[in-house]
């Protein structure tokens, strides 16, 4: 079967076109980490070679030195998660992505050098995926066991990172500390050795949760993960012990002792706490600057040349059913000394604040704020350090620590207060504002509200054509309100007549641009183009623009759209996209490729007189015999050039060689283009002669090596595939 010469040319430059938006680097897939043996060139990532093709629909299969034994026995079936059908199938996928992740807890757990940090952060890249796949199969298998897996499976994935962040950060404290050290610098030295003191015990914490997580996927996929629990116990064992000897150096321990005048306590019942702070030795920490917290409330103060400190507290924070008020030393982050702690038998009397909100405004539009203050007060005596909440929906959730609701401290007036922008998806209309605080404490804060009204804004709209080409019509415009206020993040429609032909979402800045196709206007006349806006909440109020597009009349000669049309089929066919792919793949360098820039084409419009039709021409453009020849000529020099290259990547010589070959038969028996590599054999089998279709399941045998198997394919078997290729090719 023939096909037109100039549509072949644009197969082919689409194919190569293809080829070159993901080159490929290294074999296909990503492998594990390396060793002298296999070097650099084994942290290659998998990428979709082609884009649209089913290489593109396929997770890669990876290959590590030590791989586990489900890893590369049966490559995944080519289908979505959730598309799988068949127990088998099913089982087979679940087991691949079981075996990838298995890799990841094993090798990529624990204390991470450069080289393992950066194998294992390309495989963090498809980690979630991986753990998305599983959980969609788990869903199919109706098991708990499989939906725990994958929950254990995400879980160490998220607490590895965790612990890698904090043995990143440990290990530049260490040095800084270190450095300190060097250039005497003691105050630096004891605060880094203060902060990694404290960073230690996080470490630990976060060790003892990886390694529960890590022997839950070890119990649940009878995977022997007790060699990754034993070398990350050891590892933080290392890193907690360093700590504490740094500590033990650098600072000093204390000793805190406090009474207090009574023990039944409340707001309106102040209690003098006092205390002596010692150090190790048991000698006064005298005539120092000290904080205290107590109850949770932090306070300054200064010890005598007996260590001895004094000070009134009303109790805020503390619950009030405790039994037990603490107080803490709280070391500057520079001083010799350690905290500690004391803590005094107490009963709390809880007594209720008056609460009060107000607003610097009663109105509030798109783009503008309002002021909210809070006050606290229990008998007209201000209470500070009391958290409150400002429930406020329909303002800046930016500024929001919890969905709507904001967290502010009173202070020592008893008042917080806050600076909120209406959110841009605020509903019209009456929006309340309401503050309230804990009843739990030893000050229950009740709640207290007001309203402010949000009204609605007016609109401005501006649209402008800023360019034209064969198969596109650029627009741009502003969307903002009538006071010139940005409007960010919406969406602006187009309308030809009563059909939307294309979308655009709107900058920071209220800018917005979008290619609308040409196939949308008419070849002639003048358009009118709409712009239109509308809210859904009704906040910004709705607006639209309109310009008109003049496409010339028909008496004007050939259509502009279809001349535009031909010229690009022309350039397409002079082989400009497999010059590209020539120039990216050798690194830039000069050569004689198929496509060179002096390969141009050009067109022109003749105008229409009686008798004479418009008529397109070209420079160095041929049809028909010449033309296909040419096309043939280039698909030959890709092949060509990709044989050379077969010692430095053979597996992207296949990928070459088969998808020359799929877009070939695609066009020449109208296949769409969804049918993946299988899909396609069989196709063939069906309607093609018995050598053509032997010649394409050879060729897939061996591009299934490539897209599955942990080793890809031997320089040999590259050879076979082309020239597969150029048989198929050639005979199509």
């Amino acid at each position: 079967m023939r096909l037109n010469s100039v549509v072949r040319a644009c197969l082919f430059a689409v194919l190569v076109g293809g080829l070159v938006a993901a080159p490929v680097v290294g074999a296909v897939g990503a492998v594990g980490p390396a060793t002298p043996a296999d070097g650099a060139s084994a942290v290659a990532e998998h990428r979709s070679l082609v884009a649209g093709s089913e290489l593109a629909q396929v997770e890669p299969a990876e290959s590590t030195n030590n791989s586990t034994a489900n890893a590369s026995a049966t490559p995944p079936q080519h289908e979505k998660p959730d598309r799988v059908e068949g127990d088998r199938d099913l089982q087979a996928l679940q087991s691949w992505l079981q075996g990838r992740m298995d890799e990841y807890v094993l090798e990529c757990t624990g204390e991470l050098n450069a080289t393992q940090e950066a194998l294992c952060a390309q495989r963090n890249e498809s980690y979630p995926q991986w753990v998305s796949q599983y959980v969609t199969l788990s869903e199919q298998t109706d098991s708990e066991r499989d939906d725990q897996t994958a929950q254990a499976y995400d879980e160490v994935r998220r607490t590895q990172q965790r612990y890698s962040n904090q043995t990143r950060q440990f290990e530049d404290l260490r040095v800084a500390y270190e450095t300190a050290r060097e250039n005497g610098n003691e105050a630096q030295a004891r605060e880094l050795a203060r902060r990694l003191a404290e960073l230690a015990g996080e470490l630990n914490t976060t060790s003892a949760t990886l390694q529960t997580t890590v022997r839950a996927v070890g119990n649940n996929t009878s995977t022997d993960v007790t060699p990754a629990v034993e070398e990350l116990d050891r590892e933080t064992a290392v890193q907690v012990a360093a700590a504490e000897e740094i500590r033990e150096r650098e600072l000093t321990d204390t000793r805190l002792s406090v009474s207090l005048n009574r023990t039944r306590v409340g707001f309106a019942r102040p209690v003098r706490v006092r205390g002596v702070l010692r150090d190790e030795t048991g000698s006064a920490v005298a005539n120092q600057s000290i904080r205290v917290r107590v109850g949770g409330q932090l306070f300054s103060t200064e010890t005598d040349e007996t260590g001895q400190f004094s000070l009134a507290y009303r109790p805020v924070l503390v619950s009030a059913d405790a039994r037990n008020l603490s107080v803490a030393y709280v070391p500057q982050d520079s001083s010799v000394y350690l905290g500690s702690t004391d803590s005094h038998a107490v009963t709390v009397e809880q007594v209720t604040a008056t609460t009060t909100v107000e607003t610097d405004t009663q109105t509030v539009s798109y783009g503008e704020s309002v002021s909210v203050a809070t006050t606290v007060a229990v008998d007209g005596v201000p209470v500070s350090d009391a958290p409150i909440d400002l429930r406020a929906t329909g303002f800046d959730p930016n500024r929001s620590t919890m969905g709507d609701s904001y967290e502010m401290v009173t202070g020592t007036e008893g008042m917080a207060s806050v600076s909120l922008v209406l959110d841009s998806n605020a509903s019209v209309g009456a929006q309340t504002l309401a503050v309230a605080g804990s009843n739990e404490t030893a000050v229950a804060i009740p709640a207290a509200t007001t309203t402010v009204t949000v009204e609605p804004t007016a609109t401005d709209l501006d649209v402008t054509v800023e360019d034209r080409n064969e198969s596109t019509v650029v627009v741009a415009g502003t969307l903002a309100t009538s006071r010139g206020t940005p409007i960010s993040n919406r969406t602006v429609a187009f309308v030809v007549g009563n059909e939307t032909v294309g979308t655009a979402t709107t900058s920071e800045n209220g800018t917005f641009e979008s290619a609308l196709p040409s196939s949308a206007f008419p070849d002639t006349g003048t358009v009118a183009l709409g712009a239109q806006f509308e809210s859904a909440r009704g906040l910004l109020e709705a607006t639209s623009a309109t310009t008109d597009i003049d496409f010339g009349s028909e008496s004007s000669g050939f259509p502009v759209q279809a001349v535009l049309l031909v010229v690009g089929l022309g350039v397409v066919a002079s082989g400009i996209g497999v010059g590209w792919w020539w120039r990216r793949d050798t690194g830039g360098e000069s050569g004689s490729g198929v496509g060179g820039a002096s390969e141009r084409v050009t067109a022109q419009s003749a105008t229409q007189q009686s008798g004479e039709s418009a008529a397109v021409s070209s420079d160095d453009s041929t049809s028909g015999p010449e033309a296909e020849e040419s096309v043939s000529e280039a698909i030959e020099a890709t092949l060509d050039d990709a044989a050379s290259r077969i010692d430095e990547n053979p597996d992207s010589a296949v990928v070459v060689a088969y998808e020359a070959v799929r877009q070939s038969l695609l066009a020449d028996f109208g296949y769409g283009s969804a049918l993946n590599h299988t899909e396609l054999a069989r196709r063939v089998r069906s309607d093609g002669e018995k050598s053509q279709a032997d010649a394409v399941d050879d060729l897939v045998g061996i591009y299934e090596q490539v897209a599955f198997a942990p080793s890809g394919v031997t320089n040999a078997e590259a050879s076979r595939a082309l020239d597969l290729a150029r048989e198929l090719v050639e005979s199509s």
